[in-house]
């Protein structure tokens, strides 16, 4: 990734294919709970694979780590959706807006963990 997009984010994103369930903000009902995998996360941010969700849309996320039960809890707005071509699906860029010290505390690990095994290779 290029330096002046990690400083434009001003977070260092990692890939990760999470399984994440979202619900949008206005209809916050079990009934309306979607699957989506992330496509990459920082500690800003999800990008999800996904069909179509509008920008401004107010989501609550679920992020669910690799050998771990308990997900990431978090509420965010999708800030882009990109078209993937000769695909019906969308990537979704969602910027995290609350975020619980632990989740947080989690997810810092999790990309820490990531980064460090990207180094020693």
């Amino acid at each position: 990734m290029n330096k002046s997009l990690i400083e434009r984010r001003g977070f260092k994103r990692v890939e990760a294919h999470l399984p994440v369930i979202y619900k949008n903000m206005v209809y916050i009902t079990k009934s309306c709970e979607k699957g989506s995998l992330s496509k990459d996360i920082s500690m800003g941010g999800v990008r999800l694979l996904n069909d179509f969700v509008a920008e401004s849309t107010k989501i609550l996320v679920e992020i669910y780590l690799r050998d771990d039960d308990i997900p990431i809890i978090a509420k965010g707005v999708v800030v882009w959706a990109q078209k993937i071509p000769f695909s019906d699906r969308y990537y979704v860029g969602v910027r995290f807006t609350e975020i619980s010290e632990a989740s947080l505390s989690r997810l810092r690990l999790y990309i820490e963990r990531k980064l460090s095994k990207l180094a020693a290779a």
